[in-house]
């Protein structure tokens, strides 16, 4: 769950996709004053993918909101998902709509963060060489989910 600076929560998840049976990431805004009624909730949309989980959605300084998750839930196979939503939670990034991070092994979301500039930084771990080896990771984004030059 994160907060909107005043103007509500938005929760992230994944529900079942009842036509494939995989997993698609589910998100809910909620408005600021809770009434515990389902006129709570301002925007409900699911995003369709390859086995997706939603991890946590972060506000963004120029609005709109950075979804952050991996791909390949319930595999050994996960990798790293970053998505951009607008402030309705429609998708902002299109042509990918998301973006992956990580390669053949188990590779998993922690956190994602806006810097000052706009920059953005992913935190996880990812999984290197023959055998695996869990290690720390930190992308570092341009507010596009570019890499930086």
């Amino acid at each position: 769950m994160s907060t909107t600076s005043g103007q509500g929560f938005v929760l992230s998840g994944k529900s079942v996709n009842t036509t494939s049976g995989g997993s698609i990431i589910s998100l809910i805004k909620l408005r600021n004053q809770l009434t515990f009624t389902v006129s709570d909730i301002e925007a409900n949309v699911t995003i369709p993918g390859n086995n997706l989980e939603g991890i946590s959605a972060f506000p963004l300084q120029s609005g709109g909101y950075l979804v952050i998750g991996n791909e390949g839930a319930g595999t050994p196979n996960r990798s790293i998902c970053l998505l951009k939503v607008n402030n309705d939670l429609t998708l902002s990034w299109t042509s990918p709509s998301h973006l992956l991070f990580g390669g053949i092994n188990d590779d998993f979301a922690g956190n994602v963060a806006e810097l000052p500039d706009g920059r953005l930084l992913i935190f996880g771990t990812m999984s290197l060489g023959n055998e695996g080896q869990k290690k720390m990771a930190l992308i570092k984004l341009n507010k596009d989910g570019k890499f930086l030059d």
